[in-house]
């Protein structure tokens, strides 16, 4: 069986389960929305409110 490279694409997590595939996406999500709310609150104490 040859060996099938990728070339120009980013090396995709293999999962073992679907649960490990949600729990990896969800610490994705949770980590955008921290740095969102950050930068929101950055913002609110640079504004005139």
């Amino acid at each position: 069986m040859p060996n099938k490279g990728i070339k120009g694409h980013k090396k995709r997590n293999i999962f073992k389960t679907t649960l490990d595939r949600d729990i990896y996406a969800m610490k994705k999500v949770l980590r955008m929305l921290q740095e969102g709310f950050f930068t929101w609150i950055g913002e609110l104490g640079s504004s005139k409110y």
